[in-house]
């Protein structure tokens, strides 16, 4: 039995020696393991406040170029509104008489003598740089012609100021 003892010391010893060698691994291995959570999650925190800066910095550039936007809306609606204003006094000012839409002759003097009209073309009762007034549709239709120019210039101007303020 001796031997059997022996043995069994033997085993002992070399399990108590193995766990303790395990134990102090082990040990040794969860203080890394916590030191590098630690680290992932200083990590995880540094891109999380870096992800949340640029968010804010998107947030603010958005509300500033949509406060631009709203501005040349406005601008751009005020002028179209103005423009709207200016036609319908030039429409009540021609139904009323108090202005006309006219063709400046001037011109034609100077083509009769060249052969571009005839020479009795001036014969007609107005002197020379008169001009002729037009029919009311003629003249409704002038008007509407140079409001839609006005409002096109208008909404083009509109439109540039968008693209100036959004694309800087």
């Amino acid at each position: 039995m001796n031997r059997w003892t022996t043995a069994l010391t033997v085993a002992v010893a070399l399990s108590v020696a193995g766990w303790y060698v395990y134990g102090k691994g082990a040990a040794s291995r969860d203080a890394e393991v916590a030191e590098l959570k630690l680290a992932n999650s200083n990590i995880l925190l540094g891109y999380a406040t870096a992800a949340q800066q640029a968010e804010q910095v998107i947030r603010e550039t958005q509300t500033a170029k949509t406060v631009a936007v709203a501005a040349a809306d406005a601008r751009a609606r005020k002028e179209v509104q103005n423009a709207n204003k200016k036609l319908e006094a030039a429409r009540a000012a021609l139904h009323t008489g108090a202005v006309g839409v006219r063709l400046n002759g001037a011109d034609c003097a100077a083509a009769a003598g060249s052969g571009g009209l005839p020479a009795a073309a001036g014969a007609a009762g107005m002197a020379d740089g008169a001009g002729g007034g037009l029919p009311q549709g003629v003249s409704e239709r002038v008007l509407d012609l140079q409001h839609a120019l006005e409002s096109d210039a208008a909404k083009i101007g509109g439109l540039q100021e968008y693209v100036r303020e959004v694309c800087r």
